[in-house]
């Protein structure tokens, strides 16, 4: 519409009690007059095409789709892409859970519909699929149809040889695949006194290698690699007996994890640290050449359950420092991480969760947070969020299925109305605890799409953390195992809540140990202080977890506080009363660092963290030391490590470690 030769825009809406269709043809057919004031006797075609009838939305059905169990071990974990075409347009594709029944809203029609193959993430094992029926074959991609198929890889080590045999889940381009890397395998004698090193090649065949091993007992382990950013786990027994008749067997397996590079983090092993907001120009954070920078959301930091917040300067702070951290950095990427509780059980209180005024308020915020992120930066991905610290953790405690009961649907109605968000919630979001984390989910891709996030775990949900110490298992065996024992728990409690499943996937998950600084009274009587034993079990924990989960991993809230060096001065007024003895079985300190003899503080633990699916570490806390001055005393040590670490960082190439 011209108007002052200006154009103008003008939309007038019909509004339709219920479903109609329209007759376009014969004497009744219907018509829509609209009338114009202005001479229409000449050259109308501009006028009357300028009109765009559409409709705002389309009659819709449901379409349950089906999807029967994997017919093979090895597709557990993928996904059935299901396409729906209509007139030579298809809807977007949907991806369905072998086993599962999803239900999908889709535009009246008649549809042609397509089942893409099943595979594995390597292609190594995929099914055809067909719309019907159910009876689905198996066979393995570039491999016999049929037939058992085994592949073998062995090393000889002096006169033992060791052995490897897997089958069924690698193909001949895999092999190839892997050729070029190489998977360092240790044996260290049961009195520490000698390590054996070396490095054997992934490909099949016999590979032969020069260390003499002599005759004994000893811990075996092996390091991976990551290949194309991806990490490869390598897996060995915890022991071996090496004898002198050339007996010996130690098994090998290799085992894909997640790919390590995350949206809106660097292509690179990299350290983030929390801001308490203190320093905006954040002189401390540039110093340390951080790539990200983390705080809780709105205003008490635990989702604000009392009332919709009307602004959250926490956010808008955190996005602006980020960006101002950036410019002086050079353009260095600098993520905004957002902590943000939709439901507080971080003081372990299970009621928060059937409040249902609450839980509206924090869906509310979260909301609030994310339009603010979307608002104040200026990046093509508006910032990164950790959801919910300690809710599945005390859910997993407490033993609280997916099928649990709570209030969800209602809540969020009511949070997307209050901030005038229209889009339909679905049907997977019911009022259960699975469907609450559909809810988050859904929310975070829908509000603010292009944001990056995850949710957290941490070392207590199978009921304590205390597995990580010495003396708390029954037997040597059981000790070193806790920590995968305790991962595959976890794991498996975040899979039976559909957390990283579904249509809204997250990104990565954050790993939490404790909040504290080691060798504070805080963290003794708390039992969270580590020596060198303790953290490479918490990173042992770790790996499990991102292996069984496919998923990357962020320990988070890491402190960063460190261990004096003999040259340096320490008063007795500057440490805490020593109260670790009744915890962890120890009568000093000192006794902890004494049984775990021989250790080497001198060599950076971040050298694998990759291999161990780690692809960032946020330092610092509340109340635990990071790269602030502000907080803790040793910041402007850790500014100046993690300064010099940038200098050349460990990218996600492959190898992707650093001795």
């Amino acid at each position: 519409l011209a108007y002052n030769e200006k154009i103008v825009e003008v939309t007038a809406k019909l509004e339709i009690a219920g479903p109609y269709l329209f007759n376009s043809t014969g004497p009744n057919k219907d018509t829509i007059t609209w009338g114009i004031n202005g001479d229409l006797t000449g050259d109308s075609s501009a006028c009357i095409n300028s009109f765009e009838p559409y409709a705002g939305e389309l009659p819709s059905g449901t379409v349950a789709i089906t999807v029967p169990e994997v017919p093979d071990p090895a597709l557990l974990g993928s996904e059935q892409t299901i396409t729906l075409t209509q007139g030579g347009f298809s809807e977007p594709p949907y991806s369905v859970i072998p086993g599962e029944i999803t239900t999908v809203l889709v535009p009246e029609g008649r549809y042609t519909v397509k089942a893409d193959e099943l595979a594995n993430a390597d292609e190594t094992v995929v099914t055809a699929a067909s719309v019907s029926p159910t009876d689905i074959p198996s066979y393995l991609r570039r491999l016999p149809a049929s037939g058992t198929v085994t592949i073998t890889s062995g090393l000889a080590v002096n006169n033992t040889k060791y052995t490897s045999s897997q089958s069924g889940s690698l193909s001949n381009a895999l092999i190839r695949d892997l050729a070029d890397e190489s998977i360092t395998i240790r044996l260290i004698s049961t009195d520490s006194a000698v390590v054996y090193t070396d490095q054997v090649v992934a490909v099949s065949g016999t590979t032969e290698i020069k260390v003499l091993v002599s005759p004994g007992t000893y811990t075996a382990s092996a390091l991976g690699f990551v290949k194309d950013g991806t990490m490869w786990a390598a897996q060995v027994a915890n022991e071996i007996v090496v004898a002198a008749d050339g007996s010996s067997k130690l098994g090998l397996t290799i085992k894909q994890g997640p790919h390590l590079k995350v949206r809106g983090f660097p292509d690179y092993l990299s350290f983030g640290a929390l801001s308490d907001l203190v320093d905006l120009e954040g002189r401390d954070l540039t110093a340390a050449r951080v790539t990200s920078v983390f705080k809780y959301a709105g205003c008490d930091g635990a989702g604000d359950a009392e009332d919709y917040l009307i602004e959250d300067m926490a956010t808008a702070k955190t996005v602006t420092l980020a960006g101002l951290i950036s410019e002086k950095l050079g353009g260095q990427s600098v993520l905004p991480v957002i902590i943000s509780y939709t439901v507080n059980l971080s003081g372990g209180e299970s009621n928060a969760l059937q409040r249902p005024e609450g839980l509206a308020h924090s869906f509310g915020n979260l909301i609030l947070s994310l339009k603010t992120a979307r608002k104040t930066s200026e990046k093509k991905i508006s910032a990164g969020f950790v959801v919910n610290p300690d809710f599945l953790g005390e859910n997993q405690k407490s033993n609280r299925g997916p099928k649990y009961k709570m209030p969800v649907r209602g809540p969020l109605c009511d949070a997307l109305d209050h901030h005038g968000v229209t889009e339909k919630m679905p049907d997977a979001i019911t009022d259960t605890l699975g469907g609450y984390v559909q809810a988050v989910n859904w929310l975070i891709r829908t509000v603010a799409p292009e944001v990056t996030f995850g949710w957290q775990i941490n070392l207590c949900g199978v009921g304590s953390s205390t597995w990580i110490y010495k003396g708390k298992q029954t037997s040597p065996e059981e000790y070193a195992q806790a920590p995968i024992v305790s991962a595959q728990a976890t794991a498996n409690y975040v899979k039976s809540l559909g957390v990283y499943s579904g249509h809204y996937v997250p990104d990565f998950l954050a790993i939490d140990r404790y909040e504290a600084d080691d060798f504070t009274t805080r963290a003794i009587v708390n039992s969270y202080c580590y020596g060198p034993t303790e953290w490479r079990r918490f990173f042992e924990f770790s790996q499990a977890v991102a292996l069984e989960l496919k998923t990357p991993g962020m320990p988070w809230q890491i402190p960063a506080s460190r261990i004096p060096n003999a040259d340096e001065a320490v008063t007795r007024g500057s440490l805490e009363r020593d109260q670790l003895g009744p915890l962890v079985g120890q009568e000093t300190v000192g006794a902890l660092f004494r049984s775990e003899e021989p250790f080497d503080l001198g060599n950076a633990a971040y050298g694998f963290f990759p291999l161990r699916g780690i692809f960032t570490v946020l330092l610092g806390g509340g109340s635990a030391t990071g790269v602030v001055s502000t907080i803790g005393s040793t910041g402007p040590w850790t500014q100046q490590r993690i300064s010099e670490y940038m200098e050349e960082p460990i990218l996600f190439d492959n190898g992707a470690s650093r001795k």
